[in-house]
């Protein structure tokens, strides 16, 4: 889960390759990632529409063991 206050088309981009290298690294598998922009003060993401609700279902499938390719995830490279 990556928070960005400005909403710039490329603003996880650096985030994204980060963490793809990290991952490299340790020999994971990047599997994509939950972005939002606009969230500019702390607690702020409480009040977006969906993003509570999108990560509670992201845990429920990786703690249910659902293989990556069913976790609702955003995967392409530039979210």
């Amino acid at each position: 889960m990556s928070l960005g206050a400005t909403k710039g088309k490329k603003l996880f981009e650096g985030v994204q390759r980060v963490v793809r290298y990290f991952f490299d690294a340790v020999y994971a598998r990047y599997e994509g990632g939950l972005f939002y922009r606009g969230i500019e003060k702390k607690g702020a993401i409480k009040e977006h529409p969906s993003a509570l609700k999108e990560a509670y279902a992201l845990g429920l499938s990786v703690g249910r063991g659902e293989t990556p390719e069913k976790w609702p995830l955003i995967r392409n490279s530039c979210p």
